[in-house]
Parts: C-alpha cells; sequence; structure tokens
C-alpha cells in the first residue's frame, strides 16, 4: 500500500484538527484556548487547500495547486477585510 503526499497530509491534518478541538475544549487555562483557535483556523485553510487535489497527483506536481489555491483563499481573505468595515458602516 504505497501513500501519496496529499493522503499523508490529509491523515495529518485530521489528527491536528482534533489536537486543537481538544486545546479549545480543555477549561482550564485561556493561552491554551487561544492557541487551539489559531491552531484551528490555520489548519482548516490547509485543509481548504489539500482537500481541493487529487489524491492521486505525485508530489512534484503540487506547488502549482497549492500556490493557486492559496492565493484564492488569500484573496478571499483581504477582500473581506477590506469590505467587512465598509459594509458595516453602510449597516449602522
Amino acid at each position: 500500500m504505497t501513500s501519496t503526499v496529499v493522503a499523508r497530509v490529509k491523515s495529518i491534518l485530521s489528527v491536528l484538527l482534533l489536537v486543537a478541538l481538544v486545546l479549545i475544549g480543555q477549561g482550564l487555562n485561556v493561552t491554551v484556548y487561544s492557541f487551539g483557535i489559531l491552531m484551528m483556523l490555520a489548519l482548516v485553510v490547509i485543509g481548504f487547500t489539500f482537500n481541493n487535489i487529487a489524491e492521486d497527483r505525485p508530489a512534484r506536481r503540487l506547488v502549482i495547486p497549492l500556490v493557486v489555491t492559496w492565493v484564492i483563499v488569500g484573496g478571499i481573505f483581504a477582500l473581506s477585510y477590506v469590505l467587512a468595515p465598509l459594509l458595516a458602516q453602510i449597516g449602522s
């Protein structure tokens, strides 16, 4: 059984998402909770990227789809960052 890079990353992301949920769920330390939230946000963005790539894709052909997906996600975040204050001002 051979495992591709994308399949391995998806497996690692699943485990790390569970760890982030445990960090968020603990009620003892706010710093650990904050780290869990940041970890969850980063893992979700990375998960979006790797879920849009076929699992049978060879490792040497991953760079272009990764960059394209990260540019699209970054553009959406930048656009929402710019538009949020404008929409809040229009709404009030």
